[in-house]
């Protein structure tokens, strides 16, 4: 992990990987909030440091690698794991304080999986593309939208979803092989606005 200063010169730089770690070329996702970072990896590592000067706090290892992006709310972080449950972790100590299983897929997907936090609700996709919504301080499930039902399904194993945010109104994109389609989500209750199906150009 490198910190650069405004003027593009090193500030810091940490490593805090054993040689087999290494070997496995690990894919960080990091979060900062305050003066913390919180870092992740593809290694199933979780780890907090110093914003400041990279110091390491606390370091523990998870059952399951992770894949998505991190998000950093009130001392908690929210992450998907590649069993494609969403974990919430504290960035005090690093304990799992709730966890959100979702339908685990038999091919791994290698796909990033996208998270947003909107007010109280943590809204994020997994590898099925199923899109859930949670209460962010309780784990509670509030809704949930199968892509499946939305008539994705043909290409579940081959697509890549994306949840993007623009101020209260949610965007969910289904990008598969042969048929890109954009939704738009008009609430934060998960109720369809349109869709847009996306051509191909040549």
């Amino acid at each position: 992990v490198i910190k650069f200063n405004k003027d593009s010169k090193i500030d810091w730089k940490k490593n805090y990987y054993s040689k087999s770690d290494k070997k496995n070329s690990p894919i960080l996702f990091l979060a900062t909030e305050n003066k913390d970072l919180f870092v992740a990896d593809t290694n199933a590592n979780y780890y907090l440091l110093n914003k400041k000067n990279g110091n390491l706090k606390w370091k523990k290892k998870h059952t399951s690698s992770f894949n998505s992006q991190v998000k950093i709310k009130n001392g908690k972080a929210v992450i998907v794991d590649m069993e494609n449950n969403l974990r919430c972790f504290s960035i005090i100590n690093g304990k799992n304080l709730w966890s959100v299983p979702t339908e685990l897929t038999v091919v791994t997907s290698q796909k990033k999986q996208s998270i947003i936090i909107v007010n109280n609700l943590v809204i994020f996709s997994n590898s099925v593309g199923d899109i859930t919504a949670v209460d962010f301080d309780s784990g509670e499930i509030i809704w949930q939208t199968p892509t499946r039902a939305l008539g994705f399904g043909k290409n579940k194993s081959k697509g890549n979803y994306h949840v993007g945010q623009k101020e209260l109104e949610l965007e969910i994109t289904w990008i598969p092989e042969m048929q890109p389609e954009l939704i738009h989500f008009v609430d934060k209750h998960g109720h369809q606005g349109w869709r847009i199906k996306v051509t191909h150009q040549k």
